[in-house]
């Protein structure tokens, strides 16, 4: 008689069990992608970022990742390899168009090249946000396209008041530098633009030349290094972000000078390093896991037939070695 009923037992609970697997593989169809009559499947958003490796696209990973879970949406993350290579990301944004994606949150590399493309986009309806490095207004205009919604800091604005503040420790005239991304990148452009105008505001910073490395570390290091072979002294370096400051740090430390002024954007922990040992001045905090959020948001509104502001300006600040040390 017990045998009968443990082998009764065991068929129930084996019964349970497979019961339950059913259910829960019923109730869990929106995870597995079936999703049950009347449910809608999340809303993919892809997310085009410029870059594999800098930490700052990274953070915004990190942070599309908890947009994810706090928005109920599923977020398709792509990165360049290489920070400069507008095809790579033209083929990118093609190919998720083959996937489905329902809103497009884009860094763009170029502003200019992805043009025909992003209009391909906002032809098929599909919302676009752009972060970071703006698209070009006027030519989007011109190609009668619509402007999509641009997050940012204000980077002229930024650039402005970072060079204000090495100028302003300039008393004696100095030889200027200014290591820039692409020409073709508005983002690069409008801080070179804002670093310019608090530059010539100083009758002593003698601007020797704007040089273009690229988004490169290494460019960044070679070029410091081939100026100080070709020039007898440089004393200031302003760079487009902190990649490109860490590059000329590195040369700096190999060098040993520690009477040269270098500034970036991005305020990476590497940076924050150099500026503690005194082979970097300053660096700008850009909050990038906040203008992702943004961006990432005013998608999914898009989607939900609301407004968004056309233009949306995060909060920036300078980071020297004061304040870290305030930290």
């Amino acid at each position: 008689m017990d045998n009968k009923w443990w082998k009764v037992a065991i068929a129930v609970s084996a019964a349970l069990i497979i019961v339950g697997a059913i259910y829960f593989a019923i109730d869990n169809r929106f995870l597995l992608g079936n999703i049950p009559s009347g449910q809608e499947a999340p809303k993919k958003i892809a997310l085009v970022l410029r870059s594999t490796d800098n930490p700052s696209f990274i953070e915004m990973e990190r942070t599309a990742r908890i947009s994810e879970l706090a928005l109920g949406v599923n977020i398709i993350v792509r990165k360049l390899s290489q920070e400069v290579d507008s095809s790579e990301q033209i083929a990118i944004l093609h190919d998720l168009a083959n996937q489905d994606i329902d809103a497009l949150v884009i860094d763009p590399v170029d502003s200019m090249a992805l043009l025909p493309v992003i209009k391909q986009y906002q032809a098929a309806g599909i919302p676009v946000v752009n972060v970071g490095c703006r698209l070009d207004p006027a030519s989007m205009i011109q190609f009668n396209m619509s402007v999509p919604p641009f997050v940012c800091i204000d980077n002229e604005s930024a650039a402005y008041d970072a060079a204000k503040f090495v100028s302003d420790r300039i008393t004696k005239p100095t030889n200027v530098v200014l290591f820039m991304g692409i020409n073709s990148s508005i983002l690069s452009d409008t801080r070179k633009r804002g670093a310019l105008r608090a530059f010539s505001e100083n009758p002593y910073c003698a601007l020797k030349l704007t040089k273009i490395v690229y988004w490169s570390k290494n460019q960044a290091t070679f070029t410091a290094k081939t100026l100080y072979n070709d020039y007898a002294s440089i004393g200031c370096f302003f760079c487009v972000d902190d990649v490109v400051a860490i590059g000329v740090a590195e040369y700096l430390e190999q060098t040993n000078r520690r009477d040269v002024m270098v500034v970036g954007f991005g305020d990476l922990k590497a940076a924050e390093t150099y500026i503690e040992k005194g082979y970097m001045t300053l660096t700008v905090a850009e909050r990038s896991g906040k203008q992702i959020s943004t961006a990432i948001k005013y998608a999914v509104d898009l989607l939900d037939g609301k407004k968004v502001p056309q233009a949306t300006y995060i909060d920036y600040s300078l980071v020297d070695d004061k304040m870290l040390k305030e930290r």
